[in-house]
């Protein structure tokens, strides 16, 4: 079969709720990490290694599915500004980032839509 979707490989750490309960800098900087790896083994992006706005481009010359890319985009610019900038979500907003980063992490691989 010939198809252009294929099963993700889950990335190391796998997120569990548990860490939104400790340090919020620590677990927004694992998101990031998590979220980077995961599009580093699913497509040929080296995301570790460029900013958030580099990476918004190469998903895009990638063919990396719009809501895919938008979803990664989102998630890692709410990194960037825990991690560099001192924002501090409040507990709702934390939840809402970690179902997303799940979401992210547990979507199905789809070049260029």
């Amino acid at each position: 079969v010939n198809s252009t979707e294929s099963t993700p490989v889950s990335p190391v750490p796998i997120l569990d709720q548990s860490l939104m309960e400790g340090d919020v800098t620590e677990a927004y900087r694992l998101i990031a990490f998590t979220i980077r790896a995961y599009l580093e083994r699913n497509f040929d992006i080296h995301a570790s290694s460029m900013t958030t706005a580099e990476l918004e481009d190469e998903l895009h010359v990638a063919g990396v599915s719009g809501e895919l890319s938008r979803l990664s985009h989102e998630l890692l610019r709410e990194c960037d500004s825990v991690v560099y900038a001192g924002y501090r979500p409040a507990r709702g907003r934390r939840d809402a980032d970690f179902e997303l980063a799940k979401t992210v992490l547990e979507s199905r691989i789809r070049r260029g839509s």
